[in-house]
């Protein structure tokens, strides 16, 4: 039966049951007020203080530290949080101390300094430090010098640099504020035999029959030895099915042709001279078999 105080709708349902049949005779709907216990009194609370106000949640707890009188009845839940409005610190606007101002800029006409120190810490950065302003010169000013220079030499195998040096300087009287560039680094040509050695490793390529993933190259000083037994300047079958072995150039075709002028420069193809390399290189491993 309800205990607490209100008003419960119940239902009286009165059966008779006969073998494992169950027949309702009569269902009778009632109400049950339950009135409060005048010697019950209900629950009083004393409260901690309010926390801060959280400015993630906007809000505010306290917790119950006792109630009243003993057996109270708590009709209310206790209220522990509640909404608010957090209270924003000022922070104070940042001061700067400067260095002293820069010497007039002649061309610019302008002035710098900088930044030493900014107070108080965490400070708000509401105006931007001054760190620049106009200026008159005090003295004539004279102009920087620009420069003329001479074409670049030769790119030096050695240093891997070229040097230039200067035609002219102008205007007349100006001040060398900056040194002339009269050296940069560079990448010397290849020499001779690099295109020839490119020549030929690209040729490896167009005598091999591989995909371009398999690895294939020139290899004269038979650094790379072969699985399967074979000669020829060439290498290759590295990464591919089955064994590594050596080959030789094929005849020259637009492959070969391709090759040449891409070591030694477009339009110098020279058929003659591309077979004649190709077949004395061929004689070299002939039967050289590794």
């Amino acid at each position: 039966m309800a205990s607490q105080e209100g008003t419960y709708r119940l239902r009286f349902n009165l059966y008779v049951k006969s073998g494992k049949t169950e027949i309702r005779l009569f269902s009778l709907p009632y109400v049950l007020v339950v009135k409060p216990n005048p010697e019950t009194k209900e629950c009083l609370y004393h409260y901690s203080e309010w926390s801060k106000c959280s400015s993630a949640t906007r809000t505010q707890t306290r917790t119950v530290l006792s109630k009243s009188p003993a057996g109270c009845v708590e009709r209310d839940k206790p209220i522990l949080v509640q909404s608010c409005t957090p209270i924003v610190k000022e922070t104070q606007a940042c001061a700067y101390e400067y260095s002293e101002w820069s010497a007039c800029d002649g061309t610019s006409k302008k002035q710098t300094r900088r930044v030493i120190s900014r107070t108080p810490v965490n400070c708000i950065e509401k105006d931007k430090p001054v760190l620049e302003q106009t200026c008159t010169p005090t003295e004539k000013y004279v102009p920087t010098c620009s420069y003329e220079y001479s074409e670049w030499g030769e790119c030096v195998r050695a240093t891997k640099k070229q040097t230039r040096t200067v035609a002219a300087k102008k205007p007349e009287g100006c001040i060398e504020r900056q040194k002339p560039a009269l050296e940069q680094g560079c990448t010397p040509p290849p020499t001779e035999e690099e295109k020839r050695h490119q020549y030929f490793n690209c040729l490896c390529r167009c005598s091999s029959g591989w995909a371009g993933h398999i690895g294939v190259w020139y290899d004269p000083e038979g650094k790379s030895i072969p699985e399967c037994k074979s000669s020829g300047p060439c290498f290759g079958g590295a990464g591919a099915f089955g064994c590594t072995r050596r080959h030789f150039f094929n005849a020259p075709n637009d492959c070969a042709k391709g090759c040449w002028e891409a070591a030694f420069g477009k339009g110098t193809y020279d058929a003659d001279k591309a077979d004649k390399m190709r077949r004395e290189e061929n004689k070299k491993h002939v039967n050289l078999s590794r």
